[in-house]
């Protein structure tokens, strides 16, 4: 009876596998649906729209486009966090499954259930818990992944020139909102031509030219884009919008090498030993089985350059901008190719294989779930440190009768915060144009933050004198009231 139930939902998951997979992935991630946490740039848009200048400066336009239409319907920034959140979940396990879908070579048929657990680790990856904690952010960061990954299915399972053109606007759709979609192309063309090479077919089929000459055409469309969008309006370009020059190529290299090198041992957030040996471990059996089903050494040594290059892929656009910005939520295509390596080291097994790799695959799904939630509470506790350290400043300066506040030194007050990774759970306190927004929000008062003209006199004025939180932090300079941290 339990084998004949198991087996039942074994090929109803196999029927219906973005459904299968949301169901698992909204469950999972329910932490971030009921808990109202918001992040640094959630303060600025619980108050405004992301600024035009703002969107356009960093080659964002659709993504400008697409939250203006959202707004006229209502939907508002951060205040629809509970159904943007379910949104971008289930936008991630459709993206999952398509991608999943053309990487196997099955975007004909919903396939075996290893597209679901393909989709089910790509979305519940820690990586993707991070940009979750972006409010705002996240819903148009999984439509533009949902949309991309809609444009690869059309041109790889289509024909003619229509569907060329409507996958190719799928594709420059996706670019617009957000450029790391590129990513997500660059990494299943790559997994696509591992199956292809392992089944003996032709790496540069029909699919495979429409989906790299539609990209291109996407790409430079988009840069060009870019470039009009910013002269017409005169706003210059974020550094990350901006493309490298060349004298830093060399130095990028580097860079890049030792981004590769953290992604391999999975070190990117919230880097847990055992985890990570045993995600090491399985996607090191991934690559194995892959290499050991080829029919020819020549086939096998093509793989090996195909894997030897995805990591790289897996950074992607993140390494062309002048600054070389590579947080978690950039590495949707080392998502993708972790959860494609953890599936294979499952798919086609028998026996006590099966249920060994089955089981350390379960417990990698707990691990992600479990990195997840505590992404999600940490969020929720800063944000109440955050909500007490207001209020206490409001009080102490409440009492020398100001409303000029000037933060003086580093805020060093995020002690037992275990995701605390680049802007991942980080006080609004300890960045200068979150403080205001903070200040507003946790009093409902607006109070003036001054960026001192002269910051080595204010230090100094604070040499000598207790930090935050003693009672003798703040002190009256002038018509200032000066918090020394």
């Amino acid at each position: 009876m339990i084998f004949n139930s198991q087996e039942k939902i074994f090929c109803w998951a196999r029927a219906n596998p973005v459904l299968a997979t949301a169901l698992i992935v909204v469950f999972a991630r329910l932490p971030f649906i009921l808990e109202p946490s918001l992040s640094l740039d959630d303060y600025k848009y619980l108050t405004t729209l992301p600024p035009k200048d703002l969107l356009i400066s960093q080659g964002r336009f659709g993504w400008l486009v697409v939250e203006r239409l959202a707004y006229f319907f209502g939907l508002s920034g951060p205040y629809w966090y509970v159904h943007a959140t379910i949104f971008g979940l289930v936008s991630l396990a459709a993206v999952g499954v398509f991608t999943a879908r053309v990487a196997f070579k099955l975007e004909h048929g919903n396939g075996s259930l290893s597209i679901v657990i393909v989709a089910v680790m790509f979305a519940l990856h820690p990586y993707h818990a991070e940009i979750i904690t972006f409010r705002e952010a996240f819903p148009f960061y999984a439509l533009a992944m949902l949309l991309v990954s809609v444009g690869i299915n059309i041109l790889v399972a289509k024909t003619g020139f229509e569907s060329l053109l409507l996958g190719t606007m799928f594709l420059l759709v996706a670019l617009s909102i957000n450029q790391l979609a590129l990513n997500l192309v660059a990494v299943v063309f790559l997994t696509r031509a591992l199956i292809s090479t392992l089944s003996g077919d032709r790496i540069w089929d029909e699919g495979a030219a429409r989906l790299a000459l539609s990209s291109a055409c996407a790409a430079l469309t988009i840069i060009t884009c870019i470039f009009v969008a910013s002269q017409v309006y005169g706003v210059e370009l974020e550094s990350r919008a901006q493309i490298l020059d060349y004298s830093r190529v060399s130095q990028r290299l580097s860079e890049v090498v030792s981004v590769a090198s953290d992604l391999i041992q999975f070190k990117l957030l919230y880097p847990i030993p055992i985890l990570s040996a045993l995600l090491a471990l399985l996607c090191l059996v991934g690559v194995v089985r892959l290499l050991s089903r080829a029919k020819t050494w020549s086939a096998r040594a093509v793989m090996i350059v195909l894997i030897l290059v995805l990591p790289f892929a897996s950074i992607g656009v993140v390494a062309a901008g002048t600054v070389f910005w590579a947080p978690p939520r950039t590495m949707v295509g080392f998502v993708f190719v972790t959860a494609f390596l953890l599936a294979f080291s499952v798919h086609g097994l028998h026996g006590r294989l099966r249920a060994f790799s089955s089981c350390i695959s379960v417990l990698i799904a707990l691990a992600f779930i479990g990195i997840g939630d505590t992404v999600a509470l940490d969020q929720s506790r800063i944000n109440q440190r955050d909500q007490a350290t207001a209020i206490a400043i409001a009080a102490r300066v409440d009492k020398l009768s100001l409303q000029k506040i000037a933060f003086v030194g580093t805020w060093r007050h995020e002690l037992g915060l275990r995701t605390r990774v680049g802007d991942i759970s980080l006080s609004a306190f300890a960045i200068s144009w979150a403080r205001g927004p903070a200040m507003l929000e946790y009093t409902g008062r607006i109070w003036e933050i001054v960026e001192p003209n002269n910051v080595n006199l204010l230090r100094e004025a604070c040499n000598g004198l207790p930090v935050w939180p003693h009672e003798d932090s703040v002190n009256a300079r002038g018509d200032l009231a000066l918090i020394c941290l």
